[in-house]
């Protein structure tokens, strides 16, 4: 009965996240519009976008480690990845205005293509690695000022059962521009939405940010210590979340 019932619910649930992000998307572009900046446009993605997006998913979410994040500093958030609900959740839970590392093809998405280029989100191509190189290698440099940058540096999503190893040169932003990288572990968005189902169901999500990394005096040439860093902080955090969750 349950099954039938949550099988009735899903499809009201996506309803409302598609038409819900596609009227805040056509308010962020007008505004965008209007103010010539993207301060505002990414506030109201973080206040008024992503938490009923949360509440309609049933997201229970746990925050940990807000107080390691200085007051108007940018940083770059490195993540795992396990489920589409990740980018809700980051938006909702980091109270700095964010861009994201994204794949290429999400640009080509109707409106929301339109949506992330007007933000000035960083688009790569996974099969063309030069130009991909090229758009990171600039990403660091055009950041606005108190701006932060997310990246999934696994590549993909996972199963939720394990952190896949971090790719160094999504760190080449971060050198560029010194900017601390902050590692971030998600540990409940793969059971809410498992890769390559639309079987949306409740859950609790964890997100725990641990201490920025400094990359003061660092080049690129160390961006595969970084990465390696990073990844294992980011798993410290996960494996902790995992035990507190029983």
């Amino acid at each position: 009965m349950t099954a039938v019932l949550w099988t009735l619910i899903n499809p009201l649930q996506y309803l409302f996240v598609i038409l819900w992000t596609v009227g805040w998307i056509l308010i962020a572009l007008l505004t965008r519009l209007i103010t010539g900046n993207t301060h505002l446009p990414l506030a109201m993605a973080r206040r008024a976008w992503a938490p009923p997006i949360l509440w309609v998913c049933g997201s229970r979410v746990q925050i940990s480690g807000l107080e390691r994040l200085a007051s108007g500093q940018s940083y770059f958030f490195a993540v795992n990845h396990q489920s589409m609900v990740d980018v809700p959740l980051l938006y909702a839970a980091l109270p700095v205005p964010l861009l994201f590392v994204l794949k290429d093809e999400l640009g080509k998405i109707p409106i929301f293509g339109t949506f992330v280029r007007a933000m000035g989100m960083v688009l790569i191509k996974r099969q063309a690695k030069r130009q991909a190189v090229q758009e990171l290698l600039s990403s660091g440099a055009r950041l606005p000022a108190t701006h932060c940058l997310v990246a999934f540096p696994e590549g993909t999503r996972s199963d939720g059962e394990v952190v896949l190893p971090f790719k160094p040169g999504v760190f080449v932003p971060a050198l560029d521009a010194q900017l601390p990288v902050v590692p971030v572990a998600l540990e409940g968005p793969a059971r809410q939405l498992r890769r390559g189902s639309l079987r949306l169901r409740p859950g609790r999500l964890r997100l725990s940010i641990g201490d920025p990394i400094v990359t003061q005096g660092l080049e690129r040439s160390d961006r595969r210590q970084l990465a390696q860093e990073t990844e294992d902080a980011v798993r410290r955090l996960w494996q902790e979340q995992r035990t507190a969750s029983g």
